[in-house]
């Protein structure tokens, strides 16, 4: 393979990892993931539950992290919503 495929974005406590796609990016597919790393999850469910915004119950994810939930973004896109404190993000290997 020629050229990056991957990169890894690291700003203060915010992580990002992208990955060239190879072909269309279709939400209803989802081979997007997208995880939020949230303090106090339970209260953020409640809020956005007590907002009127649909999501999915707090448990644990496979083979992800032992406790989040889920939400759908204006497009359809999945977001995953999972502990911080319960969830390190993975270092890049150097």
């Amino acid at each position: 393979m020629d050229g990056r495929v991957w990169c890894w974005l690291e700003r203060n406590q915010a992580w990002l990892m992208l990955a060239e796609a190879d072909a269309p990016v279709v939400a209803s597919q989802q081979a997007v993931l997208f995880y939020v790393y949230a303090h106090q999850l339970e209260e953020l469910h409640s809020q956005l539950a007590e907002s009127g915004l649909e999501q999915g119950r707090i448990g644990p994810g496979a083979p992800g992290p032992d406790r989040e939930f889920s939400i759908a973004d204006p497009d359809g896109y999945c977001v995953m919503v999972t502990d911080a404190a319960a969830m390190a993000a993975p270092r890049p290997s150097e």
